[in-house]
């Protein structure tokens, strides 16, 4: 990290604590860049292999630790009831897809 900021080893020490929490915040910031860099060059290689309305995303491919915390933060109690019926709906669809299949009815 003191390569990065052009700065001497010995003045490392003579920093302030609110500019080292900024160079900290910093290093995390490009170190999530980079790593969502990937993660989308991950995506564009494996995207001409999927199917058109797969539905899969950079963030489903390759989840982060961070998409986590995010995804903590969407989840509450209030909506709870509303992602349980989205998810009985979900289920529904699948059994009748696959029953069309079964049937012979539907292709792929």
């Amino acid at each position: 990290m003191v390569g990065r900021l052009k700065l001497a080893y010995h003045d490392l020490f003579y920093l302030q604590r609110w500019q080292t929490e900024l160079i900290i915040e910093g290093h995390e910031i490009d170190l999530r860049d980079s790593w969502e860099r990937e993660r989308v060059s991950a995506y564009l290689s494996v995207a001409p292999h999927l199917k058109k309305n797969s539905g899969v995303t950079a963030d489903k491919l390759w989840p982060l630790p961070w998409d986590r915390k995010a995804l903590a933060k969407e989840f509450n109690m209030e909506n709870i009831h509303e992602r349980i019926d989205e998810f009985k709906k979900r289920v529904d669809e699948h059994k009748k897809r696959v029953a069309e299949k079964k049937n012979g009815k539907l292709r792929n």
